[in-house]
């Protein structure tokens, strides 16, 4: 994850001001222990919340290509998001 996301306002796809530590696996080595990455050498969306005893609270994995935001609802006609930044510029500017 590029760290410039961080410096992003929400309405720009960005995260907006957190308090939470983010990290990059550049190295994939990451990806690869937690099963994320792919044989085509990149990792599928994932999160995980580790508690500072190093235990593992909650994961999540999103599969491809479809990237579905917070209360995502398939029934309703709901919006996704496209999988590209400058794409997905639209629907942050009409979420947030």
């Amino acid at each position: 994850m590029s760290f410039l996301v961080k410096q992003l306002a929400r309405r720009d796809g960005g995260l907006g001001k957190i308090e939470i530590p983010l990290l990059a696996d550049y190295s994939k080595k990451i990806s690869e222990d937690y099963n994320v990455l792919l044989d085509a050498g990149f990792a599928l969306r994932g999160l995980f919340v580790i508690d500072r005893n190093g235990i593992l609270r909650h994961m999540s994995v999103n599969d491809l290509p479809v990237v579905c935001p917070a209360n995502w609802n398939p029934d309703t006609n709901s919006a996704t998001i496209k999988p590209s930044p400058k794409a997905s510029k639209e629907y942050f500017e009409k979420a947030n």
